[in-house]
């Protein structure tokens, strides 16, 4: 039967012929496969030949990859930008550049921070000496929540750095031929311009100067200095007018700092127009006066935060929010994020600053036999802030919160006199000493000529 030996003979020759060409390419893969594997392990060698140049080495700073390091790498890949991970056959690594930028932690000391960067820590104690021997306070350096910059390599923290406010840093720099750490400050000169800004109110005084790019510092300053004249809450309103004159501090490159102080500024509030002009005292305290040479300014400050808007206004009568009853209402809330700081309306000696079930955190200040003023809900009272303890007008002596009976973050603020609740926004504030200035004053006059001129253009 020829056919079918024929066809058994085919049959089995298929089988060897598919088996033939199963194992080629088997092996064709297997020689793919260890090709790349060679290249990979050609690549991870030259990355590991970095180890020269200290970016990757078991004895740079960051210590051996089997090590334990103390430090939060969770912390340090949210801060790096050049972050790269690879993972091969097991081995994960992380590249690690020599520099971060570093979240002081509360209770941060040097050696803490040492500890963290596995670093030698035995130079924690000389670069300690280093700010000891400088004028600088290295409290201001390990303020919590502050950030610093930090550098190291082969073992040795060898730069920290600090910018502080108005451009100026700190740096403390290892000198690897002295073996030693030394603080350098830079300080940059300031240029201080005066300029003027004026415009007409739209919506509120807050959003139309941050359209014409005025500092809310500026904002705040103006209604602390006229607080006894305006209620800024209810007596401004669209096209009513402001004049501002203070000075404007900036870099040599041409940034912005934080404003100078006030020189003059002007308010008119329904055709009626107000003014300040700056003439400090002897001892360079800033004092305003009136167009008539007259002091200006309370002996309280009208709002215990900074010029924030008002949630709910003073009323003898209010559905609680928490409670779910009406209940009078004695005081008025400022609505504010937590944490903005309060400050003491007035010289005061601190009455109560302990916790109330209802009152949450507060604080309650005697001015005089006959005012005092209570701060209550606030998120913390301030370090030092006890019973007995004096504060000055304008000290902060706590940080808004929600904490009591409280729906959301925001301060209730109430006025006593005499033991009995007033409007703190209605009530008329005791003003400072009379004082005058002579109305000769050179500068008094030029201030006052300029802003003359533009209350008669905003008037006519």
């Amino acid at each position: 039967m020829p056919f079918r030996q024929s066809f058994i003979f085919f049959i089995i020759g298929s089988v060897f012929g598919f088996l033939a060409l199963n194992a080629y390419y088997n092996l064709s893969s297997l020689n793919q496969q260890s090709t790349r594997t060679e290249q990979r392990a050609i690549q991870e060698d030259q990355f590991l030949d970095l180890e020269d140049q200290d970016l990757l080495s078991s004895e740079s700073v960051w210590g051996s990859l089997e090590s334990d390091l103390p430090i939060d790498f969770d912390q340090v890949r949210a801060s790096l930008d050049s972050e790269q991970l690879y993972n091969t056959d097991g081995l994960q690594s992380i590249y690690r550049p020599d520099f971060v930028e570093y979240i002081v932690s509360p209770g941060d000391t040097l050696s803490t921070i040492w500890n963290k960067f596995g670093v030698d820590t035995s130079l924690a104690l000389q670069a300690e000496k280093a700010f000891k021997d400088s004028d600088f306070n290295i409290n201001q350096l390990l303020r919590s929540g502050s950030k610093i910059e930090i550098e190291a390599r082969n073992n040795v923290l060898t730069r920290l750095s600090k910018t502080i406010s108005d451009g100026a840093k700190v740096s403390l720099l290892y000198d690897p031929e002295l073996l030693e750490y030394r603080v350098e400050q830079i300080i940059p000169e300031i240029r201080v311009e005066e300029v003027k800004v004026s415009f007409a109110i739209q919506n509120s005084i807050a959003a139309t100067a941050e359209s014409h790019q005025l500092s809310y510092d500026i904002v705040d300053e103006i209604v602390d200095i006229f607080g006894s004249k305006i209620a800024f809450t209810k007596d401004i309103h669209p096209g009513d007018t402001f004049t501002v004159i203070y000075d404007q501090r900036s870099l040599d490159n041409g940034k912005i700092l934080a404003p100078g102080k006030v020189r003059a500024a002007s308010v008119t509030a329904r055709g009626k127009a107000y003014i300040a002009i700056n003439i400090p005292n002897e001892q360079g305290k800033n004092q305003y006066f009136d167009q008539k040479g007259i002091a200006i300014g309370n002996f309280f400050l009208r709002y215990p935060v900074k010029f924030s808007r008002i949630s709910s206004v003073f009323t003898t009568s209010r559905f609680h929010p928490v409670l779910k009853i009406s209940r009078p209402h004695n005081g008025v809330d400022f609505a504010a994020p937590t944490g903005t700081p309060v400050r003491a309306v007035a010289d005061a000696q601190v009455d109560e600053a302990s916790y109330h079930r209802a009152n949450g955190n507060w604080i309650k200040l005697k001015h005089s036999p006959h005012y005092s003023t209570a701060y209550l809900h606030l998120s913390k009272i301030a370090p030092g802030v006890k019973k007995g303890f004096k504060v000055a007008r304008g000290d902060v002596i706590g940080y808004v919160g929600t904490t009591g009976l409280s729906s959301g973050p925001h301060l209730h603020y109430s006025f006593y006199v005499d033991g009995k609740y007033v409007d703190p926004m209605k009530i008329e504030l005791p003003v400072l000493d009379s004082q005058k200035v002579d109305s000769k004053d050179a500068k008094f006059k030029r201030y006052l000529k300029l802003l003359r001129e533009k209350i008669k253009e905003d008037l006519a």
